[in-house]
C-alpha cells in the first residue's frame, strides 16, 4: 500500500516583488561638461508593464542617445518581446534584460541587433 503525502511547499515570491520594484524605475545619467555623471532615478513603469520593448524608448534615456544613434542605422529589429504564458517568468526575463543594458553588460545592439524575441 503506498502513502501519499501532500506537501505544503511555501513559494517565495521575494526576488519577483525586487524584480517588479526595479522594473518600475530606471536610473538616468546626466552627463556634465566635465565628463562627470550624475544619477537621477526616473519613476516609470514602462519595462514592467510594457511585454514588447520598442528600440525607441531608449533615445529618451541619455544615457543611450550616442549609442541609439548609431543602433537605428544598422538594428534590424526595434522591439523585444516578452510574452511568455507565465507572467512571473515574463518578470524574470525582463528583469535580466533591463540589468544587463542598464549595467553597461550589454549594448543595445545586443539586445536588439537581431529578431529578439
Amino acid at each position: 500500500m503506498s502513502k501519499f503525502v501532500s506537501v505544503n511547499k511555501k513559494t517565495d515570491n521575494g526576488h519577483l516583488l525586487k524584480y517588479i520594484g526595479e522594473l518600475s524605475s530606471y536610473s538616468q545619467k546626466e552627463f556634465k561638461e566635465d565628463g562627470s555623471f550624475i544619477i537621477n532615478n526616473i519613476e516609470n513603469p514602462y519595462f514592467l508593464k510594457e511585454n514588447d520593448w520598442n528600440l525607441d524608448i531608449f533615445c529618451t534615456i541619455s544615457n543611450f542617445s550616442d549609442e541609439y544613434a548609431r543602433v537605428i542605422k544598422t538594428s534590424t529589429c526595434r522591439n523585444l518581446s516578452f510574452s511568455f504564458m507565465c507572467s512571473s517568468l515574463s518578470t524574470e526575463v525582463k528583469f535580466i534584460f533591463y540589468k544587463k543594458i542598464f549595467n553597461d553588460e550589454w549594448r543595445l545592439n545586443t539586445a536588439f541587433g537581431h529578431q529578439s524575441t
